[in-house]
């Protein structure tokens, strides 16, 4: 008996320290890409901040990963794989779409929508509800709407630069509501004519800042990856009250969509206001099978992604102007030059406009609106390069890293719209070497694959509309004195990237452009007056 006690003793405690190393064990996959070194239980989640993520993420591919690709380990069993690099991103997002083109189930979206939580196109997973409300919103977006788009565009852009005439101190509500009124109008048929409390523009842009905030790494406990979090008392972490604000962004977020599609509905019934968008989906509901609620959050979606990313785009372009003012200049010699003095630009586009394009195209790689990019998901297991990516990993794109790559970029923290005009893909790569180069296209802000923003050509369509009507109308200069913080200390951490607010002045370039001006605004007014 004492001889088997003796044995058994012994044996027990090998298994039970077996059984804890192989619970807490964080060890990466056979030939996974590799990573930096992790905690037991951890992982690598304990080297991931919640502000800004995509600066320390690009600096670990730099110094782990050889070939754009680093293998993360998330706490014991879940995995993620970070794209750092043009190649990686085109070969595997682009080329490989089938295997990439899905998404990781988010907690705190399934909470925010009404249940069964799957009626945001962007979190959708890869499959037919997926392909057939981007087919629908990819309707909104075809060359015969965005036609009907122009006039909009234009009168909006009008009302914008006559904000910025009378008020230029509200320039940063004048800029978000010039882009979801836009949508509006386009998309609900209604006029966001201004930016005061409980218009649906307002409210929905606090809702947008609302939803940025939990969907920010670290604001929702990581039950997926720490399940035992799940028996901890909740006054015991840091994530107090967590669930009450997730249920509330859900409650006002659906509020304003549902508030949004009741407005065209009343607007059909009283047989009055502009044909719209969601007026034509509503008219085809029972054809094609959609509820109401599937008809708001479409409807939503098309706000989201139509203004809050291209907001942040613009006001960075401003922030840019007043920083820089040689470029400033350089824009407006050549607005000038094809437009001239007594016509305010409207329907641009690149060809006639190379320097301002480039403009364009560096604020989008120089500071990305979703810098880290909403995380792709693995649908079978991959082999890239001899490196294992299995079935079910979370992969992470992360614009920032891809687009200020000092491989791929002459001083990527540089604002330099010339290295556009020198190269298409502004790589410092020789034009003979372009061939030789995995830059499929010129920045990889909007995303990639299957996933990449079907609103791009929209929004490039718009953001270079009002850059130009903004350098044509205003010299551009910040109000505090000394140099413009350009540094990535001035824009925000969360899952946007935005400039921090900061005070700037709108000198009008003579008084022929203010009356130009005021008269493109009245006639904006009367035209916008039909979506009231």
């Amino acid at each position: 008996m004492a001889l088997i006690t003796l044995v058994v003793g012994p044996l027990s405690f090998i298994l039970i320290l077996y059984s804890c190393i192989r619970l807490f064990s964080t060890r990466r996959p056979q030939n996974f890409p590799p990573g930096p070194p992790t905690l037991a239980i951890l992982g690598n989640l304990h080297q991931l901040p919640r502000q800004k993520g995509y600066l320390k993420l690009a600096e670990l591919c730099w110094k782990y990963s050889s070939n754009g690709l680093m293998g993360l380990q998330l706490g014991p069993s879940t995995h993620a794989v970070v794209i750092n690099s043009w190649k990686a991103a085109r070969d595997l997002l682009d080329q490989r779409g089938a295997i990439y083109s899905s998404r990781p189930t988010v907690l705190g979206v399934t909470i925010v929508m009404p249940p069964p939580g799957d009626y945001h196109l962007a979190f959708l997973q890869y499959g037919p509800k997926w392909r057939r409300e981007r087919k629908t919103a990819m309707e909104f977006l075809k060359k015969s709407e965005s036609e009907k788009r122009i006039p909009i565009d234009e009168a909006e852009a009008c009302q914008l630069m006559y904000e910025l005439l009378v008020e230029p101190e509200r320039f940063q509500e004048h800029v978000l509501r010039y882009h979801g009124a836009i949508i509006m109008a386009s998309a609900f048929g209604t006029r966001a004519k201004e930016y005061v409390d409980n218009s649906l523009v307002k409210r929905f842009f606090d809702g947008q800042d609302d939803w940025a905030e939990i969907l920010a790494p670290g604001f929702i406990p990581p039950y997926d990856i720490l399940p035992f979090l799940k028996v901890v008392p909740e006054f015991l972490t840091p994530w107090r009250g967590w669930r009450e604000k997730v249920e509330s962004v859900g409650r006002n977020q659906h509020a304003v969509y549902r508030d949004l599609l009741a407005g065209v509905r009343e607007r059909m019934a009283q047989g009055r206001g502009r044909d719209c968008f969601m007026k034509d989906m509503l008219r085809s509901q029972e054809k094609d099978g959609y509820s109401d609620i599937d008809l708001e959050y479409i409807g939503g979606v098309l706000m989201e992604g139509g203004s809050d990313t291209t907001a942040n785009a613009f006001e960075t372009f401003l922030l840019a102007m007043a920083a820089y003012p040689s470029i400033l200049k350089t824009a407006q010699q050549e607005v000038d030059g094809f437009y001239g003095s007594d016509k305010m630009p409207s329907e641009t586009n690149e060809e006639e406009l190379p320097f301002l394009t480039a403009c364009f195209l560096e604020i989008l790689r120089w500071r990305p609106s979703l810098p880290s990019g909403i995380p792709h998901a693995t649908t079978q297991d991959d082999t890239y390069e001899g490196l294992f990516i299995p079935a079910n990993t979370a992969v992470l794109v992360n614009i920032w890293g891809i687009n200020h790559d000092p491989e791929e970029f002459e001083n990527p923290e540089v604002f330099d719209p010339t290295r556009f005009l020198r190269h298409p893909s502004g790589s410092k790569r020789s034009q003979g070497e372009y061939s030789n180069t995995p830059l499929g296209r010129p920045v990889w802000t909007f995303g990639g694959g299957r996933r990449v923003c079907v609103g791009q050509h929209m929004a490039q369509k718009s953001l270079l509309l009002t850059m130009a009507k903004v350098v044509w109308c205003f010299d551009i200069e910040a109000v505090s004195a000394g140099a413009v913080d350009t540094s990535v200390d001035a824009f925000h951490g969360g899952l946007l990237m935005g400039p921090k607010p900061w005070q700037a002045s709108f000198r009008v370039r003579g008084e022929d452009r203010k009356s130009i001006i005021e008269r493109e605004w009245e006639k904006a007014d009367a035209y916008l007056k039909g979506f009231e």
